[in-house]
């Protein structure tokens, strides 16, 4: 697991909508609102930290560079919604000020969220909607939620902003030699207050996190750089090849040899 940000989703220009199987995905931010509305099955997401059991009608609402992930408990199908907020400014605008009462809600079989999501769906998945039929569906999910979840003033501060920012740094940093005591420093904490704050976050250790940064770098730099191991593991942070193999075996179940197989046999 790590909490990567999703750079690349955050380069869509416009709202995209999807329907999952089974959604299991590890910590990751970016700055677009995702909506995840449970169809069928039963889910759990976990944003910032704190754990959301769904079933079938829920809807979890993840705000703007909220880390958040989800397990499925077997056979599950949700519909996802992301959205960009210059691609609805009237929302950001509001959003300035403005934050969900609640996330997280049970609704009932007939409310006009679902329809409206799966409209949305076959909007994006039809590749011919302009921005207007996209942005109408888009506004009236926001305005459905708004309504059902209610609105309150945002509160400053406190382990949202701890995440966000201690993410953003790491993910501009992992290459580097860096220590917990240098990064707790940094933040302005003791390493005991930091590494608890950071496991009560995301759900696993500095290092761990870390580590899953440097091995998917040095994944990527293997197969589209055609990089030797030792130097793709040198770039991504790791100051030994037993290191990198050991921690590249963990994250992947598979060697950076055997991952490179693989890669070439697709």
């Amino acid at each position: 697991m790590n909490g990567q940000y999703e750079t690349w989703r955050d380069s869509l220009p416009r709202t995209d909508c999807w329907t999952l199987k089974n959604n299991t995905c590890e910590p990751h931010f970016h700055s677009s609102i995702e909506v995840t509305y449970l169809l069928e099955g039963e889910i759990t997401g976990r944003i910032n930290g704190t754990p959301y059991p769904m079933q079938a009608g829920d809807v979890l609402v993840c705000p703007s560079y909220s880390i958040h992930q989800f397990s499925s408990n077997g056979d599950s199908t949700c519909v996802i919604m992301t959205a960009p907020l210059d691609f609805i400014p009237s929302v950001k605008k509001g959003l300035k000020s403005m934050g969900f009462a609640a996330i997280h809600a049970s609704l009932p079989p007939d409310h006009p969220l679902k329809h409206t999501l799966m409209s949305l769906e076959a909007a994006c998945m039809s590749r011919t909607a302009g921005d207007v039929t996209l942005k109408g569906y888009t506004y009236t999910v926001m305005g459905l939620l708004m309504d059902t979840l209610g609105m309150c003033p945002i509160s400053q501060g406190g382990q949202t902003d701890f995440a966000r920012n201690v993410l953003l740094f790491l993910d501009a940093h992992y290459s580097e030699q860096l220590e917990v005591d240098q990064v707790a420093a940094h933040f302005g904490y003791s390493r005991s207050h930091f590494m608890h704050l950071f496991s009560g976050c995301f759900g696993l250790g500095f290092w761990e996190y870390l580590n899953v940064l440097r091995c998917r770098n040095a994944a990527m730099v293997m197969v589209n750089e055609n990089t030797p191991l030792a130097e793709a593991a040198l770039r991504s942070g790791f100051n030994s090849l037993r290191s990198f193999y050991r921690n590249f075996k963990q994250v992947f179940g598979v060697s950076p040899t055997g991952y490179l197989r693989n890669m070439r046999a697709r």
